[in-house]
């Protein structure tokens, strides 16, 4: 089964799009009833058809500065300067066409054990860099259960991470707290390049396919900050 990673990637694509121009408003297409995903993370690997599926999930869409998601009930307002990828730009980096890309399709990726992006932004400044992902995922939810004790929570960290935690140079497994229910919150330190980024992670829903809700800063307080932001 391929991993899922997600750190470097990400510092890596802020780099990468830092100084492109702004997208814009991402929307959904209609069903098809099957649909072409191009996987070219493996050498080899071309094109494979998948029937349509019920869904229970939505990718949501950008209005105006915000990211909206009335399934998930998001709303992610953004600052003017930041630079928003549109669904185009979206697509592509999953190797897929705008009309390729949509809630099915991302299921689909999903269920492969990939990570599709389904909103990305930062602020468009690479000395202090932040920068917000969030991504499909399946099989996998934050929230944390009634009772739960710490042994649940060491579970949790491995089952979203496994070996790409001794990666980190820190770690930290804390809670938030959204729409009234708690969410683990895991904390850590990545080295990129010559500086270190903090990313916290909210695996957000409680469903089969889920929303990973990704932020990045250049220190934990602006990250910790950013994220609270997002949660108003």
């Amino acid at each position: 089964m391929r991993k899922k990673r997600w750190a470097v990637a990400g510092a890596a694509l802020f780099l990468a799009t830092v100084c492109c121009a702004c997208g814009n408003k991402n929307t959904n297409t209609a069903p098809k009833e099957q649909y072409m995903i191009r996987d070219t993370s493996d050498p080899g690997d071309t094109v494979t058809t998948v029937p349509a599926v019920s869904l229970d999930f939505d990718m949501g869409e950008v209005i105006g500065r915000a990211y909206i998601n009335e399934y998930f009930g998001l709303r992610m307002p953004f600052p003017e300067e930041w630079r928003i990828f549109s669904k185009a730009e979206l697509a592509a980096y999953s190797n897929l066409t705008e009309e390729e890309y949509t809630n099915e399709t991302v299921v689909m990726l999903t269920d492969n054990n990939r990570l599709p992006m389904v909103f990305y932004a930062n602020n468009d400044n690479v000395e202090q860099p932040e920068m917000v992902t969030i991504s499909g995922i399946r099989g996998i939810s934050g929230r944390v259960p009634a009772g739960a004790d710490p042994a649940a929570a060491d579970a949790y960290f491995e089952e979203l991470f496994g070996d790409q935690k001794d990666e980190f140079l820190s770690t930290e497994l804390k809670t938030i707290t959204i729409g009234g229910n708690d969410y683990y919150w895991p904390i850590y330190e990545c080295p990129m390049n010559d500086q270190s980024l903090f990313y916290g992670v909210i695996v957000y829903g409680e469903g089969a396919h889920n929303l990973m809700i990704s932020v990045m800063g250049p220190d934990r307080e602006t990250m910790e900050a950013r994220t609270h932001s997002l949660f108003e």
